[in-house]
């Protein structure tokens, strides 16, 4: 990395030059009260994601390798390998989570525990984490495998970490043994991983419907605080570009297992772009663009989440957002994204939405996804590729105190709109979104269904089946509908209609005769992708009864089939009728533009430091602005700037240099377009 050589600071004076000759296309101003703090910084804040290793065994039933803890660890000589990790130390982390995002569904923590020479796969274990975890002064976070292992199974595995090696506590007596008899004192806990997609193509497949999850939590969290009542339990929601706080799961999850929750977990991927290989010129700017709109966004979005969480809940969780990142994952045209300088920019940005103080009490911990080698990582190959990421992570790192100043910035701000699961900013206000009705095609049904026994007509206000010694299983079309939008992460359809069921002679409704109604699935259809929702019950309806359901789909999914449920579990005769058919799906919401600088101040523990960090978020707009610092008088200024071309995976270089200070604490700085910027004053 060629950090402030004299080429580039040539480029830069020269770029800094054309600004001041007239090519500032906005101003802004940015005020620092250092006497008015606003509490700690939440260290916590800056955290990242260690998978336990290898990614082989992710999708088996075990995973049996851990060896490399991605690069850091070399399994051979037992260390660390040089380079990586002075490179990692250099982020000055505050968490790490561990084992891994979906490796942790099948994850044996016994297997990663005791002698090397006993676990030849596992090289680097439990153990060997939390003394990485000591050696950078982050706090550990522990994700507890959903489809392995039993509630006891994790009971000793807290027992392991945090009890006292006394004979009452084995597990605790084994790691004394082993060499580490003090406790680790881990204190977080979070319950599975993504836990709503199940185990993935392990064997056998496993996949928690909301009440199996939470039911699963809810003996977990009984089992574990029995040994150490002090640890702190977080339960799991689905990923996404938070758009959907109250979808099913949720509601299910934090009804039912928010009670034993100390926080509930969330993972914020967005822009959601993560199924496309090939961007147009036209669809990389709305994306880059997307990525420097999101943060703003998703500001309204955790307030949302902490809403629906106390709804369902009736009490207040913070949030531990512990993966987020730009869902690029498999753009391979004309980069490979997911390395690329905007998500970068927008992954460092949000670690300044997290601290902003209106989400104090919000979130109490994020983790970067991911920032060492996997198929994320922006360091790679022993620290020789270093993607935009990590320089942006790492000038965070050393540019951060202890106390969050208040900081007011006056800003041009930027219209934009919308792009996967990002939505419209405009004007200076929020829009509330309604609901669209689908239009559904002609009368229903259109559908060639043709199983004995039964026989469709449809009606004014919608079809009536009629059953004739029915005794089937078949699910016959209404229509397809193809998604209005490709702007969102999943494209939601909620469903609602009125059905009744006469049998002949009568069965009696209390008899299971199976179960009828209307479905909703990816048009794909249920064998390639296994997504649908079914709306059932009205077998047991002898009168209109009204019925609804809501249907999230997939990323990628193109559209939805439209079907009537007919499962018999014996021969019927008689009819079902359904009427008021109808299918919605929101409108898109609008937000405010969104503002072009993004700034955090803080002062340095021992108060003779001042650093504020500075993102320019305009893709083509020199920034000049003024700085003014009250109740701090500083005797010198520096500053350090990263500045990338959107779409660029290389190594961005970075500029430095001395800024002139006035004498009433005041300065002018220009922030380029694309740009991260840590300005340090100091007393001396």
């Amino acid at each position: 990395m060629t950090v402030c050589s004299s080429f580039h600071l040539f480029c830069f004076t020269l770029l800094s030059s054309l600004a001041h000759a007239g090519l500032v296309q906005s101003e802004a101003n940015i005020t620092i009260n250092a006497s008015k703090p606003r509490g700690e910084v939440n260290r916590m804040i800056f955290g990242h994601n260690i998978e336990a290793g290898d990614t082989f065994g992710v999708f088996t039933p075990d995973h049996r390798d851990s060896n490399s803890a991605q690069g850091l660890w070399d399994a051979a000589k037992r260390e660390y390998v040089p380079g990586m990790i002075e490179a990692v130390e250099a982020l000055r982390m505050g968490s790490l989570r561990y084992p891994g995002g979906c490796l942790v569904h099948n994850f044996n923590w016994k297997a990663a525990v005791g002698p090397l020479p006993e676990r030849p796969n596992f090289q680097f274990g439990i153990d060997e984490w939390i003394q990485l975890c000591r050696r950078l002064g982050a706090e550990p976070v522990y994700t507890v495998a959903d489809y392995y292992g039993t509630s006891q199974e994790t009971a000793e595995l807290v027992e392991y970490l945090n009890a006292p090696a006394i004979p009452k506590h084995p597990w605790a007596m084994k790691r004394a043994e082993w060499g580490h008899p003090e406790p680790y004192k881990v204190k977080w806990f979070e319950l599975g991983n993504e836990s709503d997609h199940g185990n993935h193509s392990c064997k056998p497949p496993r996949k928690f419907t909301p009440q199996e999850y939470s039911d699963w939590a809810k003996e977990y969290a009984q089992k574990m605080r029995a040994v150490d009542p002090a640890i702190k339990i977080g339960i799991n929601t689905p990923p996404g570009d938070g758009r959907y706080p109250e979808e099913p799961w949720n509601q299910v999850v934090f009804r039912e297992a928010g009670p034993i929750a100390d926080f509930v977990v969330v993972h914020f991927y967005a822009p959601a772009a993560s199924f496309w290989k090939e961007l147009t010129p036209e669809e990389t700017q709305a994306l880059n663009e997307a990525c420097m709109a999101t943060n703003d966004q998703l500001s309204y979005r955790i307030r949302q989440y902490k809403e629906a969480i106390k709804k369902y809940c009736g009490r207040e969780l913070p949030l531990a957002i512990t993966e987020y990142n730009a869902m690029t994952a498999n753009i391979k045209s004309p980069v490979p994204y997911r390395f690329s300088f905007a998500p970068a920019l927008q992954s460092a940005d949000f670690i300044r939405l997290c601290l902003e103080p209106e989400h104090q009490n919000d979130i109490n911990m994020a983790q970067y996804w991911q920032i060492a080698n996997g198929h994320w990582g922006a360091l790679r190959d022993g620290g020789k590729v270093v993607h935009p990421a990590y320089p942006l992570f790492r000038l965070w790192g050393g540019h951060v105190g202890k106390t969050l100043l208040t900081t007011t910035v006056q800003t041009p701000s930027a219209s934009f709109g919308g792009f996967r699961g990002v939505d419209t900013a405009k004007g200076d206000s929020y829009l509330q979104p309604g609901m669209g009705r689908v239009t559904l095609p002609g009368r229903l049904p259109e559908t060639n269904f043709n199983k004995p026994g039964v026989s469709m007509v449809p009606t004014e206000e919608g079809f009536i089946v009629n059953f004739d010694g029915y005794n089937a299983e078949g699910y016959p079309t209404l229509c397809f509908l193809k998604n209005s939008s490709d702007l969102h992460y999943g494209m939601r359809y909620n469903v609602r209609f009125e059905g009744r069921m006469k049998l002949t002679p009568a069965l009696g409704q209390s008899e299971d005769i199976g179960h009828f109604g209307i479905g909703i699935e990816d048009s794909r259809g249920w064998g390639k992708v296994q997504s649908a929702v079914a709306i059932s019950g009205v077998e047991k309806a002898t009168e209109w009864q009204k019925f609804q359901g809501t249907f999230l789909t997939r990323p990628d999914a193109r559209g939805v089939r439209l079907s009537v449920r007919l499962i018999a579990k014996k021969a019927i005769s008689g009819t079902m009728e359904i009427r008021n058919l109808v299918v919605e799906t929101p409108l898109p919401e609008t937000f405010p533009a969104y503002p072009l600088l993004s700034s955090t101040a803080t002062r340095s523990a021992d108060g003779k430091s001042v650093y504020l960090i500075v993102f320019n978020k305009s893709l083509n707009q020199f920034i000049k602005t003024s700085i003014d610092l009250a109740g701090f008088k500083g005797r010198s200024a520096s500053f350090r700037q990263i500045t990338g071309t959107p779409e660029s995976i290389a190594t961005p270089e970075e500029n430095s240099g001395k800024l002139d200070l006035q004498k009433e604490g005041s300065l002018i700085h220009t922030f380029p377009p694309s740009s991260m910027t840590a300005i340090t004053i100091n007393q001396w």
